[in-house]
């Protein structure tokens, strides 16, 4: 985990106040010359053995050496069944595709198979041909509907260990092993059909790497997650010592406070949302850098019936309707610039956008402040709302033609110069063009780029369009704290894509993103693990220090407690019995939100509210979230 704001550095963020007043995926072949194995990797057992020493001798260069699957990665490196690229490097973060999966397998078995032309996908060139036919005609994978194998499709959780328990039976590994699925929160998301395999991996401990309080079926697999997989799948076939040694290493560990004093948090989560009115609230808590526990109370959707009680001669009302769950959606306000942020730092990273780029570049026209019209104004100034771009107001235009007219003729600009922290100023707008620019130069929209980068890889289920969510039926109903519907859920499923076309329109970029609290926690735990969850590198740790640059101390009369803006989190220090918090907040149609972590241990908190009090504490967050927050840090403290 990383330090906090070192003090040094907060101490010239506040003397400058004053001052104010991804490369592709690596080819599971090798070059196209030596393609085809001539002789098949030996498979190792309990008699042809060799030494942990000689193993590591194997490591690549990019991996690291203390990562939970650097040994397993030697192992498989050494014996032949995964190989790094043309360039000698093993890319251990890549995710894994079926394309690799089926060849190494094929590999492992030492058998061979020409192929046939069976899938309309594949061609007898390809590097994965033969272990595409091999998986086919023994019944590890016989392809997808439609005579398509999809070779270059990410392996989820779910499918390696249907592959992996069909191959085992291929080799005479005992399959009737079985594990308690039950005891994962989250055994109800597998379905039927991979309930044999999923309770295989787990009892053989294939999966001892990769599951710890849940299963996470609809993850995908990293490259060195696989390895884990493969060496704990020989420890556990063929008692090679080698592998048993490294498996035994390999298993997750997990423990949680939060779950282990859940009853209180619980009582303290519901003790908050009675005393600000809350009609819903839905918590999710990050430990070390993991998902590991959630909470819910109140309704998602709420009804109210007024009777008649004879006995006591009075009109009583009494509520029923949806539950409130953590994995009900909720439109999370302006939490929605940081997915939107991360997002920057996807095209970032794949080089598609500049942070330090002149706007003007991605609009095709020039974009400058008129009282400044040497300094460019960048989409790094527009995450620190430093970008002088005006405030405009909700009623204020944000399709392109509009957008695009106010920059081509000079106006919709303040007074103030880009990218100070003297020019500060909260700009809904200037997000709404940050996510319309993005979109743009990516030449996708960003529920695409996030699906594509993200959401697929951790199997969340969110969008900038409550309407464009998978499940809509999980959306939740959004109240003020009068009890009046701010967004009836009928409305939010009639907000699908506005627009097909890239860069059309910015509606939603600044407060539309729709999420879980489950799901959410998640983007937490990317920033809060150095852009890692769930074992997979989803962001950089370039790009989370990027979004955690500090800019300085603005003087905002609005905001009731100083912090440190960054991009675009915010940071304090000594908070909630923390040495210091990234934050942000969010507030929109009656909802009262607000995601945190401390960068020293990993731990995080998001707290989503409903119909709640606007009431703020002495640090200037919401009381309804700071109540809540602070009591689960100081549990797991």
């Amino acid at each position: 985990m990383r330090r906090r704001i070192p003090a040094a550095l907060l101490s010239a963020c506040l003397l400058l106040t004053a001052a104010c007043s991804a490369d592709p995926p690596a080819a599971e072949s090798p070059p196209p010359s030596s393609a085809v194995v001539a002789e098949p990797p030996v498979l190792p057992t309990a008699s042809r053995t060799v030494t942990l020493e000689t193993i590591r001798a194997s490591a690549p260069a990019d991996l690291p050496a203390d990562a939970p699957y650097a040994d397993a990665v030697s192992y498989a490196l050494y014996h032949g069944f995964l190989r790094g690229d043309e360039e000698g490097r093993f890319r251990p973060d890549d995710l894994v595709d079926r394309a690799t999966v089926v060849t190494v397998l094929q590999r492992m078995s030492g058998r061979t198979a020409g192929y046939d032309g069976r899938f309309s996908d594949v061609s007898a060139g390809d590097w994965c041909a033969s272990g595409a036919a091999w998986a086919a005609e023994t019944g590890v994978d016989a392809g997808t509907p439609g005579g398509l194998f999809r070779p270059g499709d990410r392996v989820t959780r779910a499918e390696l260990a249907a592959m992996l328990y069909r191959y085992a039976g291929l080799m005479g590994y005992d399959t009737a092993l079985s594990g308690n699925l039950e005891a994962f929160d989250d055994s109800a998301l597998a379905p039927d059909s991979a309930e044999p395999s999923l309770s295989w991996a787990v009892g053989a401990g294939v999966f001892s790497g990769l599951a710890g309080f849940s299963l996470c079926p609809d993850v995908s697999v990293s490259r060195g997650q696989f390895a884990q997989a493969l060496v704990c799948l020989l420890a556990y076939g063929e008692a090679e010592s080698a592998a048993c040694e490294i498996a035994a290493g390999c298993v997750r560990t997990v423990s949680s406070a939060s779950r282990d004093h859940h009853e209180e948090i619980q009582a303290a989560v519901d003790a908050a949302a009675r005393e600000y009115g809350a009609v819903g609230v839905q918590v999710a808590v990050v430990e070390g850098g993991a998902v590991t526990d959630t909470y819910a109370g109140g309704w998602a959707t709420r009804y109210q019936l007024c009777t008649y009680d004879d006995a006591g001669g009075a009109l009583v009302t009494s509520e029923y309707g949806d539950p409130m769950t953590a994995d009900h959606k909720l439109r999370v306000a302006s939490l929605s610039k940081v997915a939107l942020a991360m997002g920057a730092m996807c095209l970032r990273e794949e080089g598609v956008i500049d942070l330090d780029e002149d706007l003007g570049t991605y609009w095709g026209c020039r974009v400058r402040n008129p009282d400044y019209p040497d300094s460019p104004i960048t989409l790094r100034a527009i995450l620190s709302h430093t970008s002088s771009i005006f405030l405009a107001g909700d009623g204020v235009s944000r399709e392109y033609a509009q957008v695009r007219s106010r920059f081509s003729g000079g106006a919709g600009f303040s007074r103030v110069q880009p990218g100070s922290i003297c020019s500060w100023g909260y700009n809904n707008y200037a997000f709404a063009v940050l996510g319309m620019t993005l979109e743009q130069a990516a030449g996708q929209v960003m529920d695409d780029v996030m699906t594509r980068r993200i959401f697929r890889s951790l199997d969340i289920d969110a969008a900038f369009e409550s309407g464009s969510i998978r499940n809509t039926d999980l959306l939740a109903t959004l109240y003020n704290h009068s009890g009046g519907v701010e967004r009836s859920v009928s409305a939010q499923k009639s907000l699908g894509l506005a627009s097909a076309t890239p860069g059309a329109t910015g509606r939603f970029f600044a407060g539309g993103f729709t999420i879980s609290a489950a799901d959410l926690a998640k983007l937490v735990a990317v920033l809060a693990g150095d852009g890692v969850c769930e074992g997979l590198r989803v962001l950089s740790a370039e790009s989370v220090e990027m979004m955690e640059s500090p800019l300085g101390i603005p003087s905002a009369p609005e905001e009731s407690c100083p912090f440190v803006q960054c991009h675009p989190l915010r940071y304090q220090e000594d908070i909630y019995g923390r040495g210091g918090l990234f934050y942000h907040t969010g507030s929109s149609y009656g909802v009262y939100n607000c995601i945190s972590y401390d960068p020293d241990t990993g731990d995080g908190v998001v707290v989503l509210t409903t119909g709640a009090s606007a009431a703020r504490d002495d640090r200037g967050i919401y009381a309804v979230c700071g109540d809540i927050t602070r009591y689960i840090y100081e549990v797991l403290a």
